[in-house]
């Protein structure tokens, strides 16, 4: 879009598909492991058994993404590797790193409180909103559904017992 400034001799352009182009860019760099400046670690700490996970990335879009990786890379400054530590799941930290790149995150349902407790963690605040927002969504119905099966069966066994007491004892007098 164009449109004039309030200067008659100045021409002002937007370009408001730049931002995904750019990260779709610089994920395409990353893939290639080319201007990568930092390798995080996800997984067992070096020299485990399970060799960890690295991921490999550009501090400047992870530290946009998350503060407690900008907190990171500014107390570590230097370092080319940083362990993450505070991610337990190896594939939850690696689809959170991937999507600050995508700006997709594809989360099944049944780990959705692993994701939301990952990004709470690294301080993933778009995420986290997201996230809470699904599960008030998809897993609160869900709960109270449950809760309630669970009550209806307690219900039916309570009747049950109820009708097979009185049936024992109805017969003598």
């Amino acid at each position: 879009r164009t449109i004039m400034s309030s200067s008659t001799d100045t021409l002002q352009f937007r370009f408001p598909a730049l931002g995904d182009s750019i990260l779709s860019r610089m994920n395409t760099l990353r893939e290639e492991h080319r201007f990568c400046d930092i390798t995080l670690l996800l997984g067992g700490p070096e020299g485990a058994a399970l060799r960890p996970f690295h991921f490999y990335g550009h501090r400047v879009v992870l530290a946009a993404s998350s503060d407690f990786l900008r907190d990171q890379f500014l107390l570590h400054e230097g370092r080319a590797e940083l362990s993450v530590g505070v991610v337990s799941s190896v594939e939850v930290g690696e689809r959170l790193f991937l999507s600050c790149y995508t700006g997709l995150l594809e989360v099944p349902l049944r780990e959705l409180v692993s994701y939301l407790t990952a990004a709470s963690a690294l301080q993933m605040s778009q995420v986290v909103e997201r996230c809470a927002q699904a599960i008030s969504q998809f897993l609160s119905p869900t709960l109270s559904s449950l809760e309630l099966e669970r009550q209806e069966k307690d219900a039916a066994k309570s009747s049950t017992s109820i009708q097979g007491a009185s049936s024992e004892g109805g017969g003598r007098l």
